[in-house]
């Protein structure tokens, strides 16, 4: 395990440090003076995005026909399904979808009149468990959807309830679902804790612990399980809005793992409809109601969840039909247009970070991905890790190359010019999880000894010398309008976070700095971008002082000489 990790850390240290240079290095002699930043992981998250907005501007619409059959049964009035013979000669697209609208309007007519026959009648009671507590993804999407925070916000503010004066929640940057089996031992003192707030004593109440939810499994839990709260509520009523909203989603969670399961009853059924020449067409219905609602009633302001949304919802008495039962029925199609995926939002990416090898086309390469996940429920062949994903996708807004756009309530995701350009630039193992995979794969073998180190960093070293060599060879190929956009250079202010700073060159014998146009502060520059903290003694600025001939720099307080704080540079 120590050398597969070794392997991982040195090898996307080598990819990142490497390619970074050589693009930024090779676009600056072209004149255009950006850092160009690349990662396995965040190549291949800015990759998602671009290919999203690509397919959606290449998207040719079509039509296609959706046959329906409306069955008034003796149990209620159901929607059926047209099922496609096997024998199809109908004219279908490429997902199977009718396209011809003769073809289909001649079914229909064919049909009309017709009774229809139920063939197969199928009825049975399921029950669902509660939904999983939260890792750290999975609360970040949900905090995403509901609040509109970022990835980066629900980090801070689930480390903030982790710490003093809270000590809330238990370690929040886990990638597990999970939790141990002492976990369980300790639910009551945990749930009688929580019972004490108001908020929460009425849910409390309809718990039990005699429902010991399929979470808590130490067989699938690794260094850390999920985020749920330890029972310690010192300074709930105090708490800010902020922590309080991500806490009440982490005790949600965690409160329904000992309420009693929902209970459905699921109707399928297949009728067989007639046509003028007394063949059987088939249609299909799927029908399903809630009998005991159990946790799910947890969510009823909240249905939208992925966690308790339900399709084919209806009222339907299954008692009341038998298989030979003939209805009357209304056979109509409907014309509908051909969609693109729609941009990405901040909920819908940090979904498929956690399921990328749906886009892995080489089944190889897919195969080696989701291996990488088999022992981590709720991961299929992702990319990142929960104590990574944020701060990468905070640094590709940061850095220019992703950025949001809003459509009236709706927030989506886009790439920027520059990230678009840096897309361009790389080669598509880099921008797609092809990389990941290939390494996962040689990561397990460094890790059974199928491996060395020094074998899988010699593939690394050459694919970084052939990538060089290419690119030196090839040249870069940037746009003019990219070349003269690149002279000016802004980030977001971190003071007022509503202006932009921009960086400016600098006079004589003091290097470049940033200064906003909003609240017109001015900052240091350190590596091309904004330095900004403040005093831990007086809340003033902090500012970079060069030394002196041969005497170092320091971080010194703008408040001198009222505040003499001082601290290293390298800080």
């Amino acid at each position: 395990m120590y050398l597969e990790e070794k392997s991982r850390a040195i090898a996307d240290q080598k990819l990142g440090y490497n390619l970074t240079r050589l693009l930024t290095c090779q676009a600056a002699i072209q004149g255009f003076k950006r850092t160009l930043n690349v990662g396995r992981v965040q190549s291949a998250i800015l990759g998602l995005v671009v290919r999203r907005i690509r397919s959606i501007d290449a998207h040719k619409k079509h039509t296609y026909y959706l046959v329906r059959a409306e069955v008034e049964t003796a149990g209620g009035v159901v929607e059926a399904q047209y099922m496609l013979p096997e024998e199809n000669m109908l004219t279908l697209d490429d997902n199977g979808r009718m396209t011809s609208e003769i073809q289909v309007e001649s079914l229909v007519n064919s049909l009309s009149g017709s009774q229809a026959e139920l063939i197969e009648l199928d009825s049975k009671r399921t029950s669902d468990s509660a939904p999983l507590p939260y890792d750290l993804l999975s609360l970040q999407r949900e905090c995403s959807r509901l609040y509109g925070m970022k990835p980066s916000d629900v980090l801070e503010y689930t480390q903030r309830l982790r710490e003093a004066p809270y000590y809330a929640i238990t370690y929040n940057r886990s990638d597990c679902r999970y939790c141990p089996d002492e976990a369980f031992e300790e639910a009551p003192e945990v749930l009688a804790a929580l019972g004490e707030l108001e908020l929460f004593g009425p849910l409390v109440e309809r718990t039990s612990l005699t429902n010991k939810s399929r979470c808590f499994n130490s067989k699938k839990t690794g260094a850390h399980g999920a985020i749920i709260p330890t029972g310690s509520t010192a300074g709930f009523d105090g708490m800010p809005d902020e922590l309080f909203a991500v806490f009440i989603l982490i005790v949600r969670h965690y409160i329904i793992q000992f309420m009693d399961k929902r209970e459905r009853v699921v109707t399928t059924m297949k009728f067989g409809v007639k046509n003028k020449e007394e063949v059987n067409q088939y249609f299909k219905s799927r029908v399903q109601r809630v009998e005991v609602p159990g946790w799910a009633s947890v969510f009823q302001n909240d249905t939208q969840s992925s966690d308790v949304e339900l399709e084919d919802i209806g009222v339907f008495d299954e008692s009341q039909v038998s298989t030979g039962h003939n209805a009357n029925c209304n056979v109509r199609y409907t014309s509908l247009e051909t969609k693109p995926l729609a941009p990405y939002s901040m909920t819908t990416l940090l979904s498929d970070l956690k399921s990328t090898a749906k886009y892995v086309e080489d089944e190889k390469l897919k195969e080696w991905l989701l291996e990488k996940d088999s022992n981590n429920e709720g991961e299929y062949g992702g990319i990142g890790t929960a104590a990574t994903r944020s701060t990468i996708l905070e640094n590709l807004f940061k850095n220019g190359f992703l950025e949001e756009r809003t459509k009236g309530k709706v927030v989506r995701i886009y790439p920027t010019d520059e990230g678009n350009l840096l897309y361009d630039l790389l080669p598509e193992s880099i921008t797609s999880p092809n990389t990941t995979a290939l390494w996962s794969h040689c990561f397990k073998m460094v890790s059974s000894g199928d491996m060395t180190v020094e074998q899988f960093m010699s593939d690394i070293d050459g694919f970084i010398a052939a990538e060089c060599e290419r690119v030196k060879r090839e040249g870069l190929k940037i746009p003019q309008q990219l070349l003269t956009k690149s002279e000016v250079i802004e980030e977001r202010c971190p003071k007022c976070g509503v202006g932009k700073a921009r960086r400016y060159a600098g006079k004589k014998g003091r290097g470049p700095g940033w200064r906003c146009s909003d609240c017109e502060t001015f900052f240091d520059d350190v590596s091309g971008h904004i330095f900004y903290k403040t005093c831990p003694e007086c809340g003033s600025q902090l500012r970079i002082i060069k030394g002196k001939g041969r005497k170092g720099g320091f971080i010194g307080c703008s408040n001198f000489p009222k505040c003499g704080h001082k601290s290293p540079i390298s800080l």
